[in-house]
């Protein structure tokens, strides 16, 4: 009755407790751990690193500093002795509760924003570094290859059909490094050397993509 804006859920055992979260949206729960063994109480810290999002609070009747350290290890936010005033108390915990996680989320938001940027202008200075000194010795390659190309006459069928192959592959070059000198926003992918830029997917600035021949 104290919490009139918020949809409240009441579950009897853990395991009801667990399938409902998978499948609604729960923005805080409230547990009475002194109902659930050692073993149980693990899932708490499974809730909390699956939903770090979901504010957790936990009440018990052990006013012990040693069990508050254990219950705050499984990821519970806040802790509330059940005495004869504590159901007074728990709709402000959750208020300030809640509070707390929006303000944690904003900040990890903006934390994860300002990590991207840096990664990204690293990228781009890689990109551009990469670019430059590439692009030196790539022109050189298909100027010769363009020129031998444009005599054929000259030379045998097996070296032109070879040159084709290196121009088509320096051409192939050129158009990779200057598209990830033009990102705009770069996509990942996951490959046995590492994590990479997945330049087929990647977003690039089109008014300065370099188009192969």
């Amino acid at each position: 009755s104290r919490l009139d804006n918020i949809s409240l859920t009441v579950v009897h055992t853990l395991y009801d407790g667990l399938i409902f979260l998978k499948s609604n949206n729960v923005r805080s729960i409230i547990v009475d751990v002194d109902k659930f063994s050692d073993a149980e109480l693990i899932n708490l810290k499974v809730v909390h690193l699956d939903e770090p999002d979901i504010a957790i609070i936990a009440l018990t009747a052990d006013n012990s500093e040693e069990f508050a350290k254990k219950i705050f290890s499984h990821g519970v936010d806040e802790l509330l002795i059940k005495d004869s005033s504590f159901h007074v108390i728990v709709p402000r915990l959750l208020d300030a509760a809640l509070n707390k996680k929006e303000k944690e989320n904003m900040l990890g938001q903006s934390k994860t924003k300002r990590e991207k940027n840096i990664q990204f202008d690293q990228i781009c200075t890689t990109a551009s570094t990469l670019s430059h000194e590439i692009n030196n010795p790539l022109m050189t390659i298909l100027g010769i290859t363009e020129l031998v190309l444009d005599e054929p006459y000259k030379y045998d069928r097996e070296l032109l059909k070879k040159l084709k192959i290196i121009k088509k592959s320096a051409l192939r070059i050129q158009k990779s490094t200057q598209n990830l000198s033009n990102l705009s926003k770069p996509v990942f992918k996951r490959t046995i050397s590492g994590k990479m830029v997945d330049i087929e997917k990647s977003e690039i600035n089109k008014n300065q993509t370099v188009k192969s021949a």
